[in-house]
């Protein structure tokens, strides 16, 4: 059911809303009081982004390698991850896993490929640290030697 609500940036707008009746009236007092309309949160959006690449432009990473269109996308993603990152690494972390995590936080911020970052732009930088730690540890780990197969390729004779 389309109806008229005043969102809480105070504009107007059309919403759809489906299901019974409570549940559509408690719907509509929720998006009233709590959402922006879709041209206030875009522009809080542009404006999140536009003050994390500023953050970023002071941090000196690696200039960008691709078309001109994927680096524009690139240095907004860039900046929104490095910024979720951040906050993670900042939290309070024990020693261990706060150490591989400022190595990764090295690693990921000098990702150069433009392709690279919007390739992960809707992951999670803790989900790319876990896959980055995953197949790093399987490209270091020597064929011969995973343990209990007895094999002794690799040994000095």
């Amino acid at each position: 059911m389309k109806t008229e609500i005043t969102y809480a940036c105070g504009h107007k707008g059309i919403v759809n809303i489906c299901g019974i009746k409570a549940d559509r009236d408690r719907g509509l007092r929720w998006l009233e009081k709590y959402t922006l309309c879709p041209a206030c949160k875009a522009a809080k959006r542009k404006k999140s982004i536009r003050k994390a690449i500023a953050k970023t432009t002071r941090m000196h990473l690696p200039r960008l390698k691709g078309n001109p269109e994927q680096i524009d996308q690139a240095r907004s993603i860039r900046a929104v991850k490095l910024q979720e990152a951040r906050i993670f690494l900042n939290r309070k972390l024990p020693w261990r896993i706060k150490k591989r995590y400022r190595e990764f936080y090295k690693w990921y911020r000098n990702q150069k490929e433009a392709v690279w970052w919007i390739d992960h732009s809707k992951e999670d930088p803790r989900v790319t640290y876990k896959l980055q730690r995953r197949s790093h540890k399987t490209a270091t780990s020597t064929p011969g030697r995973s343990g209990g197969t007895g094999s002794k390729e690799g040994e000095k004779r």
